[in-house]
C-alpha cells in the first residue's frame, strides 16, 4: 500500500519526528544557522546556509573566536591589546602576522589616497575625543587655539613614521609620539580572517554582517546574491562609512567634509572598509577616481553639499538591487 504524503506526515508527528525531517526546507535543504556577538563595541551576526546543523554551529563558533582574536590584537579601546602594547611601548620586536598584515595593507591605501586613509593619526583623534572632565570641548575652542593644536598633533602623524622591520619575525617600530589607530580596517581584517575560518570548514553559503562592513561568502543555496543595504553582493566585500561616523581628514587635521557617504565594494573587508573611509574623505571626483584605478572594486560616493548628489563608480549598476534618485 502506498502511503501519502499526508499520512506519512501524520506518523511521522505521531512519532515526533516531523519538525527534524521537515525543519528548514525540507529534505536535504541547507540548513539556516545565525548567531550574533558584541565585537569591536559593534553587533556582528554570522549566518549560515548548511546541510550539516553540528558542522555550521562549530563554524560560527569557531569564526567567532577568530574576530575575537583579531579583536586582541587590533582594538585601540583594550589596554592589554597587541596595538596598545605597540602604542604605548613604541616598538614590538615580534610583531603578530596579523598586525604585520593591516599595517601592509594601510600603507598601501595611504599611498593610492594620497594621504586621505593614514592609520598613525592618533594624536589628532585625541584632540577631538569627547571629554567628560574639560571644560570645554575641542570643538568648541577658538579657532586659532584649534590650529595651534592640530598643527602640533601633526607632527607626529604620518605613515613614515611606522617601521616596518624585515627579519623573520617582523618588528614594528614607532617614531616616539606616533600612535595608530585601526579602526577603519581592523573589523573588515576580522572579517576576512572569520570567512577564511567558515572556508575551512567546508561552509560555502554564509554572510557576516557586522552593520557597517560586511562580507557575502558564496550566494544563497538558492544562487541568488546576499541582500545589503540596496546592493546584492556574492564572494565580495561591502562597507560604508559615514560623516556621522567622525571621520577626520588626516591630512588637514579636521573633521572630513568633502562627503557625506561612501559605500565601497570590494574583493575583500578590509580593503572595503579602508577605501570606504579613503574615499569619504577624499570626496566624490578624487574618490571615483581611485576607485577606477583598483581592479575588482565599486563605489556610490554622496556629496556633502546640499542638494545631496549621488556619484558611482562605472561597474556599481551590476550590484545594485533598486536605483536611488
Amino acid at each position: 500500500m502506498k502511503l501519502t504524503v499526508v499520512a506519512i506526515l501524520m506518523a511521522a508527528a505521531a512519532l515526533g519526528i516531523a519538525l527534524l525531517l521537515f525543519s528548514d526546507g525540507g529534505f536535504g535543504q541547507p540548513r539556516v544557522l545565525s548567531d550574533q556577538r558584541e565585537v569591536f563595541g559593534a553587533t556582528v551576526t554570522i549566518t549560515i546556509y548548511d546541510q550539516n546543523a553540528k558542522t555550521a554551529s562549530q563554524a560560527i563558533s569557531d569564526a567567532f573566536d577568530r574576530i575575537a582574536q583579531i579583536e586582541s590584537i587590533a582594538s585601540s579601546a583594550d589596554e592589554a591589546s597587541e596595538i596598545s602594547q605597540l602604542n604605548q611601548e613604541s616598538y614590538l620586536p615580534a610583531a603578530s602576522d596579523e598586525l604585520v598584515e593591516m599595517l601592509r595593507l594601510a600603507f598601501v591605501v595611504n599611498q593610492v589616497s594620497d594621504g586621505a586613509f593614514d592609520v598613525s593619526h592618533g594624536a589628532l583623534l585625541d584632540l577631538w575625543r569627547f571629554d567628560p572632565e574639560a571644560d570645554a570641548q575641542f570643538k568648541d575652542v577658538a579657532p586659532d587655539v584649534q590650529s595651534a593644536s592640530i598643527t602640533a598633533a601633526k607632527r607626529h602623524v604620518g605613515m613614515d613614521r611606522i617601521l616596518l622591520g624585515s627579519g623573520r619575525k617582523t618588528s614594528v617600530s614607532l617614531v616616539p609620539g606616533t600612535r595608530i589607530v585601526l579602526d577603519a580596517i581592523a573589523m573588515g581584517y576580522a572579517l576576512d580572517a572569520a570567512v577564511n575560518t567558515l572556508r575551512d570548514a567546508g561552509i560555502e553559503h554564509a554572510l557576516i554582517d557586522a552593520g557597517t562592513v560586511a562580507y557575502a561568502l558564496g550566494t544563497k543555496p538558492n544562487g541568488l546574491s546576499w541582500s545589503f543595504e540596496q546592493f546584492q553582493i556574492a564572494d565580495k566585500a561591502i562597507a560604508s562609512a559615514t560623516d556621522g561616523m567622525f571621520i577626520l581628514d588626516p591630512r588637514t587635521g579636521y573633521p572630513a567634509t568633502a562627503a557625506s557617504s561612501a559605500t565601497v565594494i570590494a574583493p575583500t573587508a578590509a580593503e572595503a572598509q579602508a577605501l570606504a573611509t579613503a574615499t569619504l574623505v577624499m570626496g566624490s571626483q578624487a574618490g571615483l577616481a581611485l576607485i577606477e584605478q583598483l581592479a575588482r572594486t565599486e563605489a556610490l560616493i554622496f556629496g556633502f553639499e546640499r542638494p545631496v548628489e549621488a556619484f558611482r563608480s562605472s561597474g556599481l549598476a551590476a550590484f545594485e538591487s533598486m536605483s536611488i534618485k
